[in-house]
């Protein structure tokens, strides 16, 4: 009887020992197979991650060419008046409220002076255009102190500058005049080699060589003053590639070198067109013009280049 007691205790601790081994022969089995299986996920994704960096390392973003011909975010084809019309910016910016104001002189001057009201108005009182932007400066900057800044073009209409003579003149500037026949604000030569406009512009809304040649036609009925300027505060910089003529005249002075302008701009959008990148060209065209302002900060202008033409850009 003691002896089946014994056999039945043994044959249970073998039986208890025997499960134990299987439970950690089971455990071992299913820790190796996840192992593998992790081994296996971590060196796909090794050689995936190689691939994509080998790729990344080996061929051509297209993200960053649309990031070098992308336009500047700080630059504008227009004269910026929100430094003339918010204090702070004048106290922050001195030198750029000093220069737009001095632009802003220029494009009025170039624009309207040869209008009969604006003549007869400047034969009275030579100093009209000084009066005229001390003026409107003094009415948007009591209008910010205010908490009601001019925050667009369509504000502007709300100045009152105080005087009625210069009001009916500031009114004047902004209504505008007509243009008739149209004006035409460019350089109609441009010596560009025809082979290149014919292989560029064959598809382009099937303009003859000559309808192409057309170049910075004014097609508005009327121009203002509104078509010059901006109030986007960030816009720190003035734009050469995109700027009108007028805008270039009061930069750089010289009717010859605007011409000059007007002709590369053209060629170098046909260059980019081409070549996709826009950054040979932008150094081509700072490094021809970039000394040839006059009294103009070389760091208030810009000359980015990019895949858009400059005979028909729109400003937005």
């Amino acid at each position: 009887m003691n002896i089946l007691i014994y056999v039945m205790s043994l044959l249970m601790m073998l039986t208890l020992l025997t499960y134990g081994r299987l439970e950690i022969y089971r455990s071992f089995v299913i820790t190796q197979k996840e192992l593998e299986r992790y081994r296996s996920r971590i060196g796909h994704l090794a050689i995936d991650n190689g691939a994509q960096q080998w790729y990344a390392w080996t061929t051509f973003s297209s993200k960053e060419n649309s990031k070098k011909n992308s336009a500047p975010k700080e630059a504008s084809p227009l004269i910026n008046l929100y430094w003339l019309l918010h204090p702070e910016a004048r106290n922050f910016y001195p030198q750029v409220e000093a220069t737009y104001r001095e632009l802003l002189k220029k494009i009025i001057h170039q624009v309207f002076g040869e209008q009969t009201n604006f003549k007869e108005a400047l034969n009275i009182n030579p100093q009209l255009v000084d009066d005229l932007i001390q003026a409107i400066e003094a009415a948007g900057h009591k209008l910010a102190l205010e908490n009601n800044p001019i925050k667009t073009k369509n504000g502007l209409e709300n100045l009152d500058l105080g005087q009625p003579f210069l009001q009916d003149i500031y009114y004047s500037l902004l209504k505008g005049y007509n243009l008739s026949p149209s004006v035409n604000l460019g350089n109609k030569h441009l010596n560009l080699p025809t082979e290149n406009i014919t292989a560029l512009d064959s598809n382009e809304n099937n303009k003859s060589l000559d309808e192409g040649f057309e170049e910075y036609k004014h097609t508005a009925h009327t121009i203002s003053l509104l078509d010059f300027v901006t109030l986007n505060p960030q816009k720190t910089k003035i734009r050469v590639y995109l700027a009108p003529k007028a805008i270039l005249l009061a930069i750089f002075g010289d009717p010859s070198t605007v011409e000059e302008i007007l002709q590369q701009r053209i060629s170098l959008y046909y260059q980019v067109k081409k070549a996709e990148d826009n950054q040979l060209a932008t150094e081509q065209f700072k490094h021809a013009f970039a000394t040839r302002a006059i009294n103009m900060p070389e760091t208030m202008l810009d000359f980015t280049v990019t895949a858009t033409d400059p005979r028909h850009y729109k400003v937005p």
